[in-house]
């Protein structure tokens, strides 16, 4: 990282027990830790993920959107998309 450089970070908690022991700390990210370890996010220095939380986008919005998708879908008025 560089001062006035653009960077993306990802913070990755590796503290429970499913990722334990740790002998070699890339090759528990690379084989055996999922995305559900994934806590903090910054892009281009702006955090979009705090704690497993979004920071930048409304999920309540986001998931109603994929709802009113679903139904749509299934109808079949999808044809207009």
């Amino acid at each position: 990282l560089e001062p006035g450089k653009r960077a993306d970070i990802t913070a990755v908690n590796l503290d429970s027990p499913d990722t334990q022991p740790i002998y070699h700390p890339i090759s528990q990210l690379v084989y055996a830790t999922g995305r559900d370890k994934v806590s903090d996010v910054w892009v281009s220095g702006r955090q979009v993920l705090r704690e497993r939380v979004l920071t930048t986008m409304d999920l309540q919005e986001i998931l109603s959107r994929t709802a009113d998708w679903q139904v749509r879908i299934s109808q079949g008025s999808g044809e207009n998309i």
